[in-house]
């Protein structure tokens, strides 16, 4: 029995939630999470209620990392409220080895009351990057690494782009963005392997706000390697004040080596935010 089996048959049955970590298919999650909702059991063949629902579940919710922290609490408080049509709500939160400190909170906190009230469903890449705590509470699912030519074949057989293994580091979880900003991701990769810090940071600084999430998102390596350069404080002369606060915040926690998940994304998002609203303040 694979992974995936395992899977299938603990979700119409399980009383915990479960973490997917690994190299997971993105596209079994709509199944998952149709079993763990329906009031028999989840039965591939069945035809109750809930399962009948192909499209648009009123007890399913779908969110990731990018979600903001009001949608994240507007879903885990419909935990509160009885289900429509099957046996519980579940939240469905991808990538959770990328969402911020408090968003993980958040999650915690409802998994560790009364499972029965919602059941969720989180997805991760990097197991690592994800609490203890969080992992201690939820039936924990992994999936074994792709090789190149093994991640190369089936992205053949999803009609993505060839050569995204070093994009993705083999997560299929990440073969659809990298799909659509296979051009744009190379580009960006380029700039990086040149090793030009100015020029790094020009680029991310005229990137538009989902180019940088979208980017960011796929490699995480070259956010690490931005807080490092400005935690050099480059560009220091020039900063705002909100910029030079953000210097010395993610600074610190660089030469402590308590750099911890989302800082990066935080500060990196925000500096380029705040470079924008200096420049259009500039032109008016």
């Amino acid at each position: 029995m694979t992974t995936t089996d395992r899977l299938r048959e603990y979700a119409g049955k399980g009383r915990l939630s479960v973490l997917l970590t690994g190299n997971f298919d993105p596209a079994d999650l709509p199944d998952i999470a149709r079993r763990v909702t329906c009031v028999a059991g989840g039965d591939p063949s069945c035809t109750c209620p809930s399962c009948r629902i192909k499209a648009g579940h009123p007890d399913i919710d779908w969110l990731d990392a990018s979600a903001k922290i009001d949608a994240v609490r507007e879903a885990l408080g419909k935990g509160d409220i009885r289900p429509s049509v099957g046996r519980v709500r579940c939240l469905v939160f991808e990538d959770i080895d990328r969402a911020s400190a408090e968003i993980e909170n958040l999650l915690l906190k409802r998994l560790e009351e009364d499972q029965d009230r919602q059941y969720m469903i989180l997805t991760a890449a990097n197991p690592a990057d994800v609490l203890a705590t969080i992992k201690s509470r939820c039936a924990v699912f992994s999936f074994p690494a792709y090789s190149c030519q093994a991640f190369d074949a089936w992205c053949r057989q999803k009609g993505y782009s060839e050569g995204l293994y070093d994009l993705t580091g083999g997560f299929r979880s990440r073969a659809e963005l990298a799909h659509k900003n296979a051009d744009y991701l190379r580009q960006a990769q380029a700039v990086i392997q040149r090793g030009n810090e100015r020029e790094l940071l020009e680029f991310f600084g005229e990137m538009k706000e989902n180019d940088r999430n979208e980017f960011i998102a796929v490699h995480k390596d070259v956010a690490e390697l931005v807080v490092r350069l400005f935690a050099e404080e480059l560009w220091r002369t020039s900063a705002t004040e909100e910029q030079v606060l953000l210097v010395d915040d993610i600074g610190d926690l660089a030469r402590t080596g308590r750099v911890v998940k989302n800082d990066w994304l935080r500060f990196l998002v925000d500096w380029c935010l705040l470079k924008e609203e200096k420049e259009k303040g500039g032109a008016a």
